[in-house]
């Protein structure tokens, strides 16, 4: 499945499936509460896809948007519900990732790593995690994340790297379980 991304100078909020038989990518039509757009952390589990801290370009004609709303998609009803938690950081930006057992953003300044399998995120400063703004992500392996050093004459060397799994019992006494909230539809 491909879900929402960013092309064309637009944020799309479309789920596409690929047909083996065809060999093509297929869009798959969803409905209730859609998503205006989807470029963020998003992850599965069991049957259904969660998306949040999604993201609008304002392509530099318009404001940039984040959407601190977060969205549940049934894959069994293909309908989208609208959540919200109270202490969740919708407003972190940044690229996100997916390793085994993750989802996470880096924001600028802080992440956020959702861990599916037990419901729960943790957020944390970059610095505190190890991470700062003049590394970039070289690759990624199983649950650890390596990094190299941005715009130095030796872009290609990996200069240290984050186990997630360390990382996430470390910081235990952070963690936060999803409490979602559902936002009741709003009626025309």
């Amino acid at each position: 499945c491909a879900l929402g991304g960013y092309g064309f100078f637009s944020t799309n909020n479309n789920l596409q499936v690929f047909n083996p038989n065809v060999k093509e990518w297929l869009y798959k039509p969803t409905t209730g509460e859609v998503p205006a757009y989807i470029w963020g952390l998003c992850f599965k589990i069991d049957d259904a896809v969660y998306s949040m801290n999604n993201f609008k370009s304002g392509n530099s004609t318009a404001p940039n948007l984040i959407d601190s709303t977060i969205y549940k998609l049934n894959l069994k009803t293909m309908v989208w519900e609208r959540f919200y938690q109270m202490d969740y950081p919708s407003k972190i930006f940044g690229t996100a990732y997916c390793t085994n057992q993750y989802s996470l953003v880096m924001g600028e300044l802080q992440t956020i790593i959702v861990k599916p399998s037990a419901f729960k995120f943790l957020l944390i400063n970059n610095e505190e995690l190890g991470n700062s703004l003049n590394i970039a992500i070289d690759s990624i392996s199983q649950d650890v994340i390596f990094f190299k050093s941005k715009g130095s004459a030796n872009v290609n060397h990996q200069i240290y790297s984050i186990e997630l799994n360390e990382a996430w019992e470390k910081h235990a006494n952070k963690l936060k379980p999803f409490n979602l909230i559902p936002i009741e539809k709003v009626k025309p």
